[in-house]
């Protein structure tokens, strides 16, 4: 019997970034690498770090409301330092009790 290996998210990440680097650098054989690259070596390619926000269980009365507890709930995030902080596209008038 097969066992599955479980993928995780950085590993399916790193995976992703490996193939896509392959199709760039088979893309430019002669040099190795694509044109118009500096590089810095000793230097990691840097993190993003993103923060997303989720309105399941949330119900308010007014867009008023949803707009203050969704900046309460970003405030939070904060003190992660995120690069981007994502919210959902309707996120105002969502979960409005009418």
């Amino acid at each position: 019997m097969k066992t599955s290996k479980l993928i995780t998210r950085r590993n399916f990440i790193e995976k992703a970034a490996v193939t896509t680097g392959l199709a760039a650098w088979g893309a430019n054989p002669l040099s190795g690498k694509p044109s118009g690259t500096v590089e810095s070596p000793g230097k990691l390619p840097r993190e993003v770090w993103i923060a997303t926000v989720s309105q399941h269980g949330l119900n308010v009365e007014t867009p008023e409301e949803m707009v203050q507890i969704i900046l309460a709930i970003i405030k939070k995030s904060i003190t992660y330092h995120p690069d981007v902080i994502c919210l959902p596209e309707v996120f105002m008038t969502s979960n409005i009790a009418k």
